[in-house]
């Protein structure tokens, strides 16, 4: 009788960016493959998850899915996902944005407003901004 090892694979992109809003859910996934069932490390900027406390970080689907409920600013950075049996070894990145949204309104005469939306990540990566902007007319009742 042989025994057949297939080495450890994560299907997808070896990089992926994942946005979320501040306060909602983001999930990483990571289908892992390989015989002897693969065993799965997460790590958050090269240190291991569940060596530190994260109480909104959780394991789903075996390891092959992370959630990060309520994300904040904190939780944006590098994760990783290494699965690996006797056969070999797979890993695959994430790059997790976490966005907030900031609104500003500049009033004038007390009748007519500008507002500006801004949706900012904290800039761990890069300074992207997205703005919106509207114009009106207070009504006063």
């Amino acid at each position: 009788m042989s025994l057949i090892t297939v080495p450890a694979a994560i299907t997808g992109d070896r990089l992926e960016t994942v946005e979320v809003m501040e306060n909602h859910t983001a999930y990483l996934s990571c289908p892992v493959t390989g015989t002897p069932a693969p065993s799965i490390i997460w790590y958050k900027n090269g240190v291991p998850l569940f060596d530190a406390d994260y109480p909104n970080l959780r394991q789903l689907n075996a390891g092959q899915q992370l959630e990060v409920r309520r994300a904040r600013a904190g939780d944006e950075a590098v994760y990783k996902c290494q699965a690996g049996n006797v056969a070999g070894l797979g890993v695959k990145r994430f790059k997790l944005r976490v966005l907030g949204l900031s609104l500003f309104c500049f009033f004038s005469h007390l009748v007519t407003y500008n507002c500006v939306a801004r949706v900012t990540s904290n800039r761990v990566f890069d300074s992207n901004t997205l703005y919106a902007r509207w114009f009106g007319r207070l009504i006063l009742l």
